[in-house]
């Protein structure tokens, strides 16, 4: 079972552009186990090459799980 996490990023300005989610498991690659603080550099990362370095992301949350 794989974890799915989810975070909001936000603007400078404290609005909400969209949603992005790490981990869970398709069954089309080997499963990736990730930790709160892994998921939160992953969704860090990704919220930067979509978005440039001025926005930030929220608190981090669990989605739900894959089995």
């Amino acid at each position: 079972m794989s974890v799915i996490y989810q975070a909001d990023v936000y603007t400078q300005e404290d609005e909400v552009i969209d949603t992005l989610e790490v981990g869970g498991d398709d069954g089309s690659l080997p499963e990736i186990d990730m930790g709160p603080d892994t998921a939160r550099e992953e969704l860090e990362q990704l919220a930067r090459d979509d978005y440039g370095s001025e926005v930030y992301i929220g608190s981090v949350r669990v989605k739900g799980s894959t089995a």
